[in-house]
């Protein structure tokens, strides 16, 4: 009997130390792409998941005017005018036509990278006023355990941007 007790104890210390390994070696991963992410400083970069929950970012990095103030949904946190006065990226009538939107659903989906997707987005500045954007995505397809993540980059450009506030 108390060998049994040995062996069950011993398996149970395995067991355990093999998950321990497999959750360290996940949060090493995630970490390492928040870290990839929030180090980015030639464009901005977003770590989302397959909801479009954006896990890390640089935007108010580069964007220290922009109020965090939006959820953190890809297209909020961008503060893309259809997203933020539906409340939620994804659920404006536009939404399922954003081409970003379709490329990283796209992505998750088939588990691959995207580059150079190009649309025009209104997007909201600091003072809530309207600006026509282009913007160029990329995206590389992670995941962290069995979990997908999508690490987007993109650049902007704004198309008729407004005079300088005094």
């Amino acid at each position: 009997m108390p060998t049994l007790i040995v062996i069950l104890a011993l398996v149970g210390t395995i067991t355990l130390a093999v998950l321990l390994y497999s959750l360290l070696k996940r949060w090493r991963q995630y970490a390492r792409y928040v870290n990839e992410v929030r180090q980015e400083s030639g464009r901005l970069a977003f770590l989302i998941n397959r909801d479009f929950e954006v896990k890390a970012t640089n935007y108010f990095d580069l964007n220290r005017r922009m109020k965090d103030d939006q959820p953190h949904i890809l297209g909020n946190v961008l503060h893309c005018k259809t997203g933020c006065d539906s409340g939620l990226c994804g659920t404006g009538k536009a939404c399922n036509n954003c081409p970003v939107r379709i490329v990283i659903k796209n992505a998750m989906t088939m588990r691959r990278h995207f580059s150079q997707v190009e649309a025009t987005m209104t997007l909201y500045d600091e003072h809530h006023e309207e600006q026509e954007t282009d913007i160029v995505a990329d995206g590389r397809y992670v995941e962290v355990g069995k979990e997908p993540y999508i690490i987007v980059t993109l650049n902007k450009h704004i198309i008729n941007p407004k005079k300088e506030r005094s």
